[in-house]
């Protein structure tokens, strides 16, 4: 699966992927996506970034209906990062459910890589 395309911040915003299939933020904007983790604090565009490009997709171990998102970061507050968007498909909705920063890529199965 290729990387999504633009989420809309606003759930009753809907903002078609690339395959046409809606994509959004489980009742939440960005920025209280990101709460919680100050270190992303003046960040919030990261995650459609992410979501946009990302370096690397892949299925989640313990759910496989949750995708990750990898972008690496250089020089963020907290160092050199990856981060990651957390996304849930069902059916034919898919929605963000976290997003963080962290020093390495969690297993799970791949799913697309940047060439």
């Amino acid at each position: 699966m290729p990387p999504a395309t633009l989420p809309m911040l606003k759930r009753s915003s809907l903002k078609k992927r690339h395959d046409h299939r809606p994509f959004r933020y489980e009742g939440c904007s960005a920025i209280e996506l990101l709460l919680g983790h100050p270190e992303l604090t003046g960040h919030e565009d990261w995650v459609a970034n992410a979501l946009l490009h990302p370096q690397e997709v892949r299925r989640s171990i313990s759910d496989p209906t949750v995708m990750l998102f990898y972008q690496f970061r250089s020089n963020t507050i907290a160092g050199d990062k990856w981060f990651c968007v957390v996304a849930k498909y069902v059916e034919d909705d898919a929605f963000v459910v976290t997003a963080y920063l962290t020093d390495k890529l969690k297993k799970g199965d791949l799913v697309w890589r940047n060439p």
